[in-house]
């Protein structure tokens, strides 16, 4: 995500997230806040975001079947920054399998939230 404007402006936490099917409707979707997945530790913290800045964070899904799981394929994903109320959609081209459970990491500096 990017400052898209003129002034610093500060942000902390977790963004919200909804998977989307290839129509645009939401699918099943159970966001779980970790600060520590797969990739090792993702703490919160306060951040003051330059103009023309990023911050990034991650996503964890799992791509096996899971028993009782309802599966489909995500073909866009909307997510609501911290702080904020309005929507931002991401495309994902040719889709993503996703199981309704996600983890998501609190946001971080930069262009990626992956060490």
């Amino acid at each position: 995500m990017r400052n898209s404007s003129s002034h610093p402006c500060h942000t902390f936490g977790y963004p919200g997230i909804q998977w989307l099917d290839k129509t645009g409707a939401p699918l099943p979707t159970t966001p779980q806040r970790t600060t520590h997945d797969f990739f090792g530790s993702a703490p919160e913290s306060r951040l003051l975001i330059d103009p023309a800045a990023n911050v990034s964070f991650r996503l964890g899904v799992l791509h096996g079947t899971v028993p009782g799981a309802k599966c489909a394929m995500a073909y866009g994903l909307q997510v609501i920054p911290p702080d904020d109320t309005h929507t931002l959609h991401v495309a994902i081209p040719g889709g993503a399998y996703e199981c309704t459970t996600t983890t998501v990491s609190p946001v971080r500096p930069g262009n990626s939230a992956y060490p």
